[in-house]
């Protein structure tokens, strides 16, 4: 079973990806249903990691914090370890273009992507991130038999630079580098290995 990734055609690529093998099929279902639910509970994700590290927000199409599961159409504002965006008012935006389960015969999986888009509050200003709209990140569950794991993949990450802010040009380019160079694979490998946690 393909996951609905997008194709990676420039820019920088990123996998990061783990799985866990159990001892029966009850086991594999309860397990992927855990893992399921802690990655649409977007809001808790920080807890998974590591507080230090970025801190996640849902929020309607107005700005305005949601607190349930993730719904496509969802916007999630963050807020990472590092001065914030002026076009997104100290935060960086992305909304949840699509929402994907997949149940089949050999794997049933569960599949979020995300997309950089301007701030609900000055969306005149264009993107609000980092990286610009051509970048998406793709969060997944699956399970395969008696294995349960998680992934994420980031594709097409290029940095944000045509804002008209000259100061958010030159964070966004500084932050998209260090990204790139390994800091969004520690959060990342972070928030997998969390996903795949057993809950008491």
């Amino acid at each position: 079973m393909k996951l609905n990734i997008p194709n990676q055609q420039e820019g920088n690529e990123v996998n990061v990806q783990n799985s866990i093998v159990v001892p029966s099929h009850e086991s594999a279902e309860l397990f992927f249903n855990g893992a399921m639910k802690r990655l649409i509970h977007v809001n808790e994700w920080h807890t998974l990691t590591d507080p230090s590290l970025s801190r996640f927000q849902l929020t309607d199409s107005d700005g305005k914090e949601i607190f349930r599961a993730v719904h496509e159409g969802d916007l999630i504002r963050i807020d990472i370890p590092a001065p914030g965006t002026l076009a997104g008012e100290g935060y960086d935006w992305v909304k949840v273009e699509d929402i994907d389960y997949r149940f089949g015969r050999t794997m049933d999986s569960l599949s979020i992507r995300v997309r950089p888009v301007s701030s609900p509050f000055h969306p005149e200003e264009g993107v609000a991130h980092f990286f610009d709209e051509s970048a998406t990140s793709t969060f997944n569950v699956f399970k395969m038999g008696l294995t349960v794991g998680a992934g994420i993949y980031g594709r097409n990450e290029t940095p944000n630079v045509k804002s008209e802010k000259i100061v958010d040009n030159i964070r966004n380019a500084a932050i998209a580098v260090g990204a790139i160079l390994g800091a969004s694979k520690i959060q990342w490998s972070r928030l997998v290995k969390g996903i795949l946690e057993m809950k008491d």
